[in-house]
């Protein structure tokens, strides 16, 4: 019986990304207009370049208990992820994630002391398929 590897290996990819969707779920909460703005300050604060609350974009939240990771955009740099711990500033990601850079990304987020599913979903969230 001859099995088709391509097959295999694409079955292997979406088991793996529901799984990575369904562990992250939770930590994906729906966020209201209130706390989008409170996570915008944050941001704003957190420039050395200060911009109006109006041009920051956040298009996904992820947390897990005293952290946020906020994936941002503004029009004075490139897209990013902002770490928060108790709503200070850790530290910022930014650039391409392939999947090779499993690894670095993952061993840079513990490094800051991201709580290692944070850090995973975080992961899951920024890599390049």
């Amino acid at each position: 019986m001859k099995i088709n590897t391509a097959l295999i290996f694409y079955g292997l990819f979406v088991m793996r990304s529901a799984t990575a969707a369904q562990e992250c779920s939770p930590l994906r909460g729906e966020v209201d207009k209130a706390k989008i703005w409170y996570y915008k300050t944050l941001v704003q604060k957190s420039l050395t370049q200060k911009v109006s609350l109006n041009t920051i974009e956040i298009s996904q939240v992820l947390t897990e208990n005293a952290w946020v990771a906020l994936s941002v955009s503004t029009d004075i740099a490139e897209p990013g992820v902002f770490f928060f711990k108790n709503n200070e500033l850790v530290d910022v990601w930014g650039g391409d994630v392939y999947p090779q850079d499993k690894t670095r990304v993952l061993n840079w987020a513990r490094g800051i002391h991201a709580p290692d599913k944070l850090a995973r979903c975080f992961y899951a969230s920024v890599v390049i398929r």
